[in-house]
């Protein structure tokens, strides 16, 4: 069934245009939208890779920068743990974690200024239009405008809001090797000029793990080395995405995301981005 009612048109990013949606048998949506350029693509609502790091309180974890690793531990009431394994009604744990350092997170201009503005007043899109690319950092550790623009050469804009930067080699500790490669400050900038507002990378930090002043966090919210109000920054609607993980098995590519972030109301936030494949189905370009 075509649904026309008001609800089920979602005003895109940029103004790429309006999604229609068509329920299925499954209970889920296939959806589609049409750009600016006259391209109109589909996707499947139950179709979507998750590229965000699973915290496990219990396993292994991210500890970067020699961060303490993340902790749980059942919350008591009096001597009693709420914990069922020892006789209580039910689980509570109380969980310890840094945002930064711990897990996925997506953070605002507040992780470098005083007023530390939040996330949750930042991020307010729905669905991105995204473009995925792979750059190749094996003998070059310091990602340079350069190589951006050569992986970006044929993109196109409607589809740049956000950019996803999968790292090669492709293992899933990144943040362990003294060679963990970094953007230089001209590179996201470089980004900002191309029209990107959200930067989505699989390393621990945009900026090199040496570089104290943040350099490279500073480039793209456009806010000088020695500034600390959110106010001055020139791009304070920008975010930085970083520790996920994008297998090798997703193409380099366009694809819709869905940025989850957890409600707190802290310049940084865990998040969960969802990354949905879409299917060209009609170019009035190519006509």
């Amino acid at each position: 069934m075509r649904i026309e009612s008001d609800y089920s048109r979602v005003q895109l990013l940029s103004g790429l245009g309006y999604l229609v949606a068509d329920s299925s048998d499954r209970g889920f949506m296939q959806l589609s939208f049409s750009t600016k350029s006259g391209r109109l693509y589909q996707f499947d609502s139950a179709t979507y890779f998750d590229i965000s790091l699973h915290l496990d309180f219990k396993g292994p974890h991210p500890t970067v920068f020699d961060a303490p690793k993340a902790t749980s531990a059942p919350y008591r009431i009096g001597s009693l743990p709420l914990d069922t394994r020892e006789g209580a009604s039910c689980n509570c744990d109380e969980y310890s974690l840094n945002v930064h350092c711990n897990t996925t997170h997506t953070e605002g201009v507040g992780h470098i200024t005083n007023d530390r503005p939040s996330i949750l007043n930042i991020l307010d899109d729905v669905l991105i239009p995204a473009t995925l690319i792979s750059v190749n950092c094996r003998e070059q550790f310091c990602i340079t405008d350069e190589m951006l623009a050569d992986r970006l050469s044929e993109a196109s804009r409607e589809f740049l809001p956000c950019i996803i930067i999968r790292t090669l080699p492709n293992p899933v500790v990144k943040w362990r090797s003294p060679q963990t490669p970094y953007f230089h400050p001209s590179a996201v900038e470089y980004l900002g000029q191309q029209g990107v507002v959200h930067l989505i990378t699989d390393l621990p930090s945009v900026d090199a793990s040496t570089d104290e002043k943040l350099s490279a966090h500073h480039a793209f919210w456009g806010l000088d080395p020695s500034d600390t109000l959110s106010s001055h920054a020139k791009h304070r609607d920008r975010t930085i995405t970083e520790l996920v993980y994008i297998p090798d098995s997703l193409h380099d590519g366009e694809y819709l995301v869905n940025l989850q972030v957890a409600s707190f109301k802290t310049d940084a936030a865990p998040s969960r981005p969802i990354l949905f494949p879409m299917q060209e189905v009609y170019n009035d370009i190519r006509r």
